[in-house]
């Protein structure tokens, strides 16, 4: 993946995040102007909690549907008619999302700090890694 694929990546995965957090935010917010409790906790406890719940969420799909359409996009029309078929397995791919986004995230930026800038010409790059 080149170094703006990676940085498209990493921008749009950390808006969803933060995006999702401001959203879920708001929620525990009116939840407590409600006069309700989130599972009893504190006042800040109930607004923080469903924040990061609801950032990680939007995180967590946003970039299983990045990985999952980059990683369809790099294979054969063959492939991609048998998974159009069989949809649910890029379905799937997006989903577990919420569990591989953060060690991916990590990845991806590391491997954006030590991209150099322009790759040479000659040089192909594998198509998704």
């Amino acid at each position: 993946m080149t170094k703006a694929k990676r940085y498209e990546f990493f921008i749009l995965s950390v808006t969803a995040g933060a995006t999702g957090a401001v959203l879920y935010a708001l929620v525990g917010v009116c939840i407590l102007l409600a006069g309700e409790t989130i599972w009893g906790l504190s006042p800040p406890a109930a607004v923080i909690l469903p924040a990061l719940l609801g950032g990680y969420c939007l995180f967590s799909i946003v970039s299983g549907i990045l990985f999952a359409a980059r990683w369809l996009a790099a294979r054969p029309l063959k492939v991609k008619i048998l998974l159009t078929v069989f949809f649910i397995v890029p379905v799937y791919l997006a989903i577990l999302g919420i569990f591989y986004s953060i060690p991916y995230g990590i990845y991806n930026f590391a491997r954006y700090r030590n991209t150099p800038a322009d790759q040479p010409a000659g040089k192909k790059e594998p198509p998704y890694v």
